[in-house]
């Protein structure tokens, strides 16, 4: 499963500071539209084909699409206005009409991501708590017969996939480990159960508290992120031996809502995305236009996912913290994959 990014187009309209009591600040304190959010999952065709030793044959599935809703809370200006603290609440809905043919109760095979990563930290342990861990898999994610799941979009990735559902003895005890791990993906239910999905945890959920520029005294600075959650930095990526922070570990670029005015002749700007901890680089591409208006048209740059490693000076993206997953000989996944072990722990 995987999240491709839209293309962004920039409006050629001027664009004011953040000023409270302009259209300027309403649309930015709720976007008058939604974002477009665009999921793709990868189906496995021969699960069982699998479990015998064979290579899994994949179908991507998608995009299966929904709305992203906006709203700014806890707004909070500095002095001298030239800052502006807030969080910001997401709700996302599925998009029916865009989606067509596809649904959110599609049938779907998937790997089972939640047994396997509790599998993984298993590996960690002792010899007898991996074999303690293997004979209560029954009881923990109800005699499953493959590494796989049968599931649909909607459960995998708000409503979640249930396991630990009336554990007792040695699994409840297991399953009481996994809770205190406290992983974003995995949340307790009220009878005690668990549930791994993908993106609930966002869902009607603030992503942090953000600092940004009001572009008061600077306006080609307006909306550039200032500080998340009161850092600069982020703790995700690899640092330098040095210690210092990395340049994967920065942040900086807009939350991709808004941009600074006057983007003509900007080559490139950098969107950071709290849904996958980093900082996007998007490139201008040409003109466009939106209902007769006149744009500027940005994509996503190759260093997201295709161009990572020492050779492009970002090896720091290479965490390399999926066990026995395949890699290239200076430790980067291949092009197309990106280790979110750490964002999503």
């Amino acid at each position: 499963m995987w999240e491709r990014d839209a293309d962004v187009s920039c409006l050629k309209t001027p664009a004011t500071e953040l000023r409270q009591g302009t259209d300027q600040y309403k649309r930015w304190e709720a976007l008058p539209q939604p974002l477009d959010f665009k999921v793709y999952i990868f189906n496995v065709t021969n699960p069982h084909e699998v479990m015998q030793g064979r290579r899994p044959k994949v179908v991507e599935v998608g995009p299966y699409i929904y709305f992203q809703y906006r709203q700014k809370d806890n707004v909070r200006f500095s002095r001298d206005r030239s800052k502006v603290h807030f969080s910001q609440q997401q709700m996302y809905v599925f998009d029916p009409e865009s989606s067509y043919p596809l649904t959110e109760n599609d049938d779907l095979t998937v790997l089972n991501m939640h047994m396997n990563s509790i599998l993984q930290i298993a590996e960690d342990e002792t010899y007898d708590s991996l074999r303690l861990i293997n004979a209560e898999l029954n009881r923990i994610f109800g005699r499953p017969d493959t590494m796989f799941l049968r599931t649909t979009p909607k459960q995998f990735l708000f409503d979640g996939v249930p396991f630990c559902v009336n554990v007792i003895g040695i699994a409840k005890a297991i399953c009481k480990e996994i809770e205190k791990r406290n992983t974003k993906t995995i949340r307790t239910m009220p009878d005690g159960s668990l549930r791994f999905s993908f993106f609930s945890h966002k869902n009607m959920t603030d992503d942090g508290m953000f600092t940004i520029n009001t572009g008061i005294k600077d306006p080609a600075q307006t909306q550039m992120i200032e500080q998340w959650n009161g850092r600069t930095t982020l703790e995700v990526w690899n640092n330098r031996s040095s210690g210092l922070a990395s340049s994967c570990n920065k942040i900086h670029g807009t939350d991709g809502s808004g941009y600074p005015p006057f983007r003509t002749g900007i080559e490139r700007m950098t969107i950071f995305s709290t849904d996958i901890c980093r900082t996007v680089d998007i490139k201008l591409t040409g003109a466009s236009s939106y209902e007769g208006i006149p744009a500027l048209r940005y994509e996503i740059d190759g260093n997201f996912l295709h161009e990572i490693g020492p050779e492009y000076g970002n090896e720091c993206y290479c965490v390399n913290k999926i066990p026995k997953s395949i890699v290239k000989s200076n430790g980067c996944l291949y092009k197309g994959a990106l280790d979110l072990s750490n964002c999503f722990a």
